[in-house]
């Protein structure tokens, strides 16, 4: 990996503000305390199938962002 590494949690972040949604309703949509989210956004991994549940609740497919992040990273070290 690069000094340009993905953050999922910076990611997820961007995109709640961008939705105008806050912690507290995506901790509702995905089942967990709010405590976990702020903890979740400070992670630049986090698990797939969290993942999953995030992407549902917010409408935006995180996996493809990731998989084009890989394959950059794929064609730059050719």
């Amino acid at each position: 990996m690069t000094k340009e590494d993905i953050h999922i949690g910076k990611l997820i972040s961007k995109e709640l503000k961008k939705d105008g949604r806050t912690k507290k309703w995506l901790s509702e949509k995905i089942g967990c305390c709010r405590t976990n989210i702020y903890k979740i956004l400070s992670k630049p991994s986090i698990d797939v199938f969290l993942l999953q549940k995030i992407s549902i609740a917010l409408k935006k497919n995180f996996f493809e962002e990731l998989a084009a992040f890989c394959q950059k990273e794929l064609e730059e070290n050719k």
